[in-house]
């Protein structure tokens, strides 16, 4: 009778080395990567990757985009989620210095909240690997995913209105049968 407890959804990005990070972003829902990648989170929980590292953004091999039909070209802007087919999800922490140097053959699918934190600069302190090729960086990071409880405040003061109104009754029945009594 009493849930006064809604789950909303938390998605992040978390480096588990030193120093310990982790951004939170939120995923779009209406758009087929996003949905994907959720759906995937939800039921995995964790997902650890090797992310390569690049000029404007850390990238993974990961499949998410099946049709062909939403896929374009998308604005290289800090702080966008990109998926594109071949296979790679990308996540932008600088804008693209190069003019019209979008993503070709992709779709955004979410967006890094923690933009304070999401930059070059803050990006830099943590401990890349050499990768395989010269020049190229990597480093693990974990995608994970989160259902937090928070109270429905909406549903909180429906309940207590209902409280209220039955105490009042209560209080007004035993008031006239007292009345009534004497």
């Amino acid at each position: 009778m009493f849930n006064f407890v809604v789950n909303e959804d938390k998605y992040y990005l978390r480096f588990d080395g030193e120093p310990k990070k982790k951004w939170e972003f939120k995923l779009d829902l209406n758009t087929e990567g996003g949905l994907n990648l959720s759906n995937q989170l939800k039921n995995k929980k964790e997902v650890e990757k090797e992310f390569d590292i690049y000029q404007n953004e850390f990238c993974i091999d990961y499949s998410l985009l099946y049709k062909q039909s939403s896929l374009g070209f998308v604005e290289t802007a800090a702080l966008n989620i990109v998926a594109c087919n071949p296979p790679e999800v990308c996540f932008v922490y600088k804008n693209n210095d190069a003019p019209n140097a979008p993503f070709d053959n992709c779709q955004k699918i979410g967006q890094v909240i923690d933009k304070e934190e999401f930059t070059e600069e803050k990006l830099g302190t943590l401990p890349f690997n050499a990768g395989e090729e010269e020049g190229v960086y990597t480093i693990n990071l974990v995608l994970a995913y989160e259902n937090i409880g928070k109270p429905d405040t909406a549903e909180i003061n429906k309940k207590i209105i209902l409280i209220k109104i039955f105490g009042l009754s209560i209080l007004i029945i035993l008031l006239i049968t007292k009345f009534i009594v004497k």
